[in-house]
Order: structure tokens, then sequence, then C-alpha cells
């Protein structure tokens, strides 16, 4: 009523002031406002007021709102200071956010129950719940956009408060969706960790005393991946790539500053004296292959001042074990130095080491509060990848935008590596030398350093018809992923099993790098060829056949792939001429070290069907092969045998674990045993000096 009454005199009644003087409006505002002003103050702090209904209190806040307008523009200047809409609403507003905080987690189990992870339509290849969780983000947005705060700090500040709820909310939605996707590409992984802790001992023992290379549990064909599985992993991207839409919506680069420019900050802050880091270790790479098989069997440890903080499980047989475990570690110093060293398990003898580094933690590296991944070098090689985030948050709208991309970027960059993962085992089963050894028709004896050794050249198609098994299963695989998945997902993950590929295929030509001589000999020329007829097969394949509708050539031809065509140009040279080409190739690396290396293209869509032999094509253009990086020509050397070889190996072994100065995201750990791991220069990770935002992303995905 009161609303009416005063729009009737300022728009009907008493349009202009009279005599051009006497504005009524303003007299009558100025006699009534104060009396209902001051109502409005006592009603504000009675406890009925505090426990009112939501949608009845912003209801009266909208008509509140509605008579401050009017009175700014037709009351008497002087008195505006007595409409205090903020003070009387204020709890009110805080009292909806601590709802909605409250509410959050049942908003999110809500939308996951109910969805089918099926795609909303044929042209949307994410589900319903991204949809309905951002939905009720959006509404939430405008609910707070729509009181038109009178209080801009105020309204940043409102904000600010719900994007840490919209944080904490997509932490939760991504975590679930994490959880069913590790369950769907590794149904049993939880329950086979201890379950068959018995059973793994034994098989390890057997396999120690027996010497049988080729005993593997999962070597047979992997089950199908599915397209829920596909859309669940859209769905983070989806989420990811509405988080930017919301980004913009909210204007959170301007609410960022204007809450920089005007906020006061918090008066004598306590000095904070404990820490709690959690640190995941993910996984490491090329590590030294310390068992007779060529392999390891790693774990990683963590010390700080010779206490052990945390061990990760055993991964069998590999030299690229992925461990996935979290440990959180509660420091009362500001900085401490930690050893990380991964072991190869023995079951007898005393456990050997692969390779460590030290590193730091401290709040001077971690003090933004978002998880890192962080690359360390081993020595003396391989490398270890811990992903590591110091507790706490920051009263900025910037940080919990930031904090939920990089979540969901990184749930989306492990999800593609995990698929490549369950593919790996039986990639490199099917693209072996014992695929070779039936191919040829060379059994193996009952004393396995011996074989029989026929000559056959096999045609093209028999070398297809040998690894059917990986061209069917990859030919299905595939075709579920593309049909699935988003075309930026596909893209990544495509280019990881290329990269698979080819890592499996130089597996067979050569052994894992080491220091010590391998018992693994060079393949003859029967061998070597069909080696890279299957990769000739295999780039086909991806490409799309004679459609040529897959991965672009330029694409699977990279760097990667050259490099293992590489190996042919060395692989059967004496030694004085491979340790020449090593040299070459080290000053060569060193040179494009300090000029900056190329990056490598991208591929832009993905294939269908399998043409693989009868409809190759010869290609229009022959590639320029370089020479092989020293890297491959150690591996290349460990093949040979001779006293000239063994010194060479470990003079430069002795160079990698010595260096002259330290570089890189950590510092080396010294490589001799007397020394005992002592630190030497210690230096921080590297680590991102400003926020990444969704509109301002730089972040890589780790190889």
């Amino acid at each position: 009523m009161l609303i009416k009454e005063f729009v009737s005199l300022t728009k009907r009644r008493f349009k202009t002031p009279i005599s051009g003087v006497l504005s009524v409006p303003s007299v009558v505002m100025g006699r009534q406002m104060p009396f209902f002003a001051l109502q409005m103050e006592n009603w504000a702090y009675l406890p009925e007021a505090k426990n009112a209904p939501i949608e009845v209190i912003f209801k009266l806040y909208h008509k509140v709102l509605g008579l401050k307008r009017l009175y700014d523009q037709y009351g008497p200047q002087q008195k505006k200071s007595l409409f205090k809409v903020e003070s009387w609403f204020l709890q009110h507003v805080k009292r909806w956010l601590e709802t909605t905080n409250e509410s959050t987690p049942g908003w999110v189990e809500s939308a996951v129950k109910h969805d089918k992870f099926t795609t909303v339509n044929e042209t949307v290849p994410h589900s319903s719940s991204v949809v309905d969780l951002f939905t009720m983000f959006h509404e939430a947005v405008d609910f707070v956009q729509k009181l038109q705060w009178p209080n801009e700090l105020q309204r940043c500040r409102f904000l600010t408060a719900l994007s840490k709820v919209i944080g904490h909310a997509l932490d939760k939605y991504t975590a679930i969706l994490e959880e069913m996707i590790i369950e769907d590409i590794y149904p049993t992984l939880g329950h086979e960790e201890n379950s068959s802790a018995t059973v793994a001992f034994f098989s390890k023992a057997r396999l120690q005393l027996t010497g049988n290379h080729h005993s593997r549990k999962n070597d047979g064909v992997p089950p199908d991946f599915t397209p829920q599985l596909c859309v669940k992993i859209n769905d983070i991207e989806a989420a990811r790539s509405k988080l930017d839409k919301l980004y913009q919506i909210i204007d959170v680069d301007d609410i960022s500053y204007y809450m920089r420019e005007n906020d006061i900050p918090a008066a004598d802050i306590p000095e904070q004296t404990g820490f709690m880091y959690s640190i995941k270790i993910v996984r490491a790479e090329n590590l030294q292959p310390l068992d007779n098989n060529g392999l390891s069997d790693p774990y990683a440890i963590m010390e700080i001042n010779g206490k052990q903080i945390a061990r990760t499980r055993t991964v069998y047989e590999t030299l690229n074990p992925r461990w996935d475990q979290v440990f959180d570690i509660w420091l009362n110093e500001k900085t401490v130095d930690v050893v990380a060293i991964v072991y190869d398990e023995d079951m007898i003898g005393a456990d050997e080491e692969c390779g460590g580094v030290w590193f730091k933690l401290s709040p001077e590296y971690y003090d933004d509060y978002q998880q890192h991944d962080i690359v360390l070098n081993l020595l003396p090689q391989g490398r270890l990848v811990l992903r590591v985030s110091m507790e706490g948050e920051k009263n900025d709208i910037q940080f919990w935008f930031s904090k939920a991309f990089r979540t969901l970027r990184r749930v989306e960059n492990d999800s593609a590596s995990l698929i490549v993962d369950r593919m790996s085992r039986f990639m490199r089963a099917c693209l072996s030398r014992k695929t070779l050894d039936k191919l040829l028709q060379r059994d193996r004896s009952f004393f396995r350093f011996s074989r029989s050794v026929k000559s056959i050249d096999p045609t093209l198609q028999d070398c297809e018809d040998a690894i059917a098994p990986l061209l069917d299963y990859l030919e299905r695989n595939l075709k579920i992923l593309n049909d699935n998945l988003s075309e930026g997902n596909m893209r990544h993950v495509i280019l990881k099993i290329w990269k698979e590929i080819l890592l499996s295929l130089e597996g067979v030509l050569l052994p894992p790098l080491s220091e010590h001589p391998s018992e693994m000999k060079p393949l003859d020329d029967y061998e070597f060829h069909c080696v890279y007829k299957w990769l000739e097969l295999l780039k086909v394949l991806f490409n799309g056949g004679e459609d040529e509708d897959g991965v672009q050539l330029e694409t699977l031809e990279n760097a990667q792939y050259y490099s293992l065509l590489a190996i042919n140009v060395a692989y059967n040279l004496e030694t004085e001429e491979l340790i020449g080409i090593y040299n070459t190739a080290l000053n060569n690396q060193m040179e494009l070290k300090l000029q900056g290396g190329a990056k490598a293209d991208r591929s832009k869509s993905v294939y269908h069907s399998r043409h693989t032999a009868k409809q190759q094509k010869a290609d229009k253009k022959a590639a320029s092969i370089d020479m092989p990086s020293s890297e491959t020509v150690l591996r290349i050397l460990r093949m040979r045998s001779g006293k000239r070889v063994r010194d060479f190996l470990r003079s430069e072994f002795d160079k990698r674990n010595k260096p002259s100065t330290s570089s890189g995201p950590a510092a080396n750990i010294t490589a001799t045993k007397d020394e005992a791991l002592q630190p030497t220069t210690l230096v921080p990770p590297i680590i991102p000096d400003r926020m990444i935002t969704p509109s301002d992303e730089k972040m890589m995905p780790l190889p």
C-alpha cells in the first residue's frame, strides 16, 4: 500500500513541484519514511524475523528496495542514510548462503543418483547430471544478482561465498564421477588389492625362482569399454566448459579486482604453525630394470629426517608403475626436505633401489592451496609424478573457480591415462617377441637360451594375422570411444593410445635403459622387418584405412614415430660406431635444448573402421629419418657384449648420476651408496606464479 501511495503521489497527482518550489512527494516522504525505517529497524531484531521463511523475507526485501529507490529519488537528501536496507536484510542473505551450502551435497548426490549416464541428445555428448547441477548453480547466481544489493562490496562478498559453495559442490561431483570412472575401467581393483595379496606373493616368488618371463595374469583381452564410461568423462569436460561460462556471467575478474581494491584485510592474523600436505604418489616412468626378466616390481616411499612417512603398494613386473595413492602429512616445521625413493621389491635378499630424488615441502611453494602435478627426475634414471597440495583456502572468488577448474582438468587427464593403462598390457602382450616367435615359427626349447631359427619372410598379411586379436580389439574399442567421447576427449585419448603403441614397438626392438648390459638379443632382419610392418599396419588403422578419415598422418608421424624409425639406422652398427653416434647425438640434444624444442601437431579428428593390409596405400613422400637419440643408442649398446660396452655404459651413467650442476623441478640425489642419499642443493618444484582461470588456462596435461 505504501508503495502504491508514493507512486501515485510522484507520477499522477504531483508530478512537478507546486509553484516550482514545493515538492509534495518530498515533504510526505520526509515525514512518513523515518517512521517506516524505525519500524523496520525494530522488526529486524525480532526473533520472529530472524527465523522467518526465506521466501517471505526476500519478498519483503524487494518491496523495501522499491521504497528505497523512490525515497532516494524524491525524499530529502539529508535523510537518505536512515534507509538501512543492508543492515535489515544482511543476516538473511547470510542465512540463505548457509542454507544453500548445506543443501549442495544433496543436490550433487540427487543429480548423480537420477543420471542414467546416457547422452542428453544426439548432439550433446554429456548426460543429465551436469545439466542439473549447473542449472542449480545458475539459479543461485541469479538469486544474488537479482537482489541488486545496494552495497557493492557486500555483493562481491556474497558471490565469493557462493563461489566457495559451487567449488565444494564441483569437488564432490568430480570425486563421485572419478570413483565411478575408476570402477568402470578397473572393476575389481579395490577388492583385488587385499584379497589377492597372498596369491601375489606366491606368484611373485614362483616367477623369481623359475624365471618364467611370459607368465602374466592380465594378458588376456580386456573387457570392452562402455558408452556410459565415455559419457562420464564427457560430463567432466562439460562441467569445465559450463564453469567457464559461469565465470564470465559472474564477472569473476571484476569482482576479484574490486575486492582487492576495497576490502579491508583482516587484522592480526596469527602466524600459521602447522601445515597439512596432501601428497598423491601418482606414477613413475622409465625406471631401472632390476629383475632378470628386464622389469622391476616397484614401490615408492617417502622419508623425512630418516623416518618413513609413506609407502605405496607394489606393482609387479613393470617399469612404468601407477600407484595413485594419497598420503596426508602434518608438519610443524615450515620447510622440510623430503626424499622419495622407488624400490624394486625382491622376495629373496634386500630390496634394490630403482632411483630417488629430494624435494621440498614449504608454504613458499604451496600457499596457493591448489593441487600441483610435480614431475621429479629420479637418479640414476626415470621420473616420479607427485600431486601435492597444502590444506587451506583463500577468501578470493578466483581461488575457488581456479581450484574447481584444475580439479576438473586433472580428472579429465587422469581418465584418459587410465583408459590407456588398461589397454597397455594387452598391447604389449600382442606386440612382443613371443608373438614374433609364433609368426616366424620359432618355438623356444626347454632351455630358454636356445631356439630353432627358421628363415621365413612373412607377408604383410601374415604380420596382420599375427596381431589380429589386437587389431580387432582396437577396432572395436576405438569405435566405442569415437562414437561416445566428445571430439576433444577422443583426440586426447587417441594420441595417448598411439604413444603407447609406439612405446610397445620400441620395447620389442630395445631393452629398457640401464647401466648394465642386457640379456636381450638384437632382432634379426626378419624379426626387425616384422616390427616395422606392424607399425605401418597400425598407422593405417589409426589413419582410417583407405578412407583416411581417421587421425591425420601428420599427427601420427610425429617425433616419437620418427624416433622409432631412426632405430633402423643404428641397430646393426658396430660398437665404436654406436659410441660415435651417441656422442654426436648428445651434443645435438644439448644444442636443441638451448634453442628450445618444437611442439607436436594435434589431430583434429578420429577414425571409424579398420582397413589394414589389403587397403594400405603407398606413401607418396619419403620421410627423412634422423639419427637416434643418445638414450636410444645406450639401449642398443645394452645388447652388445664386451668390456668396452660395460665400461662405456658405466661411465655414461656415472656422468648422469653426478651432474656438474642441478637443474629441473627438483635437485638430484647422490648416486653413490656410501653417501647414503644425502641431499644435494635442493631446488623447489616449478609452481605457477599466478592463478589459472577458465578464461586464461595454461595448464598442460602430463604426458
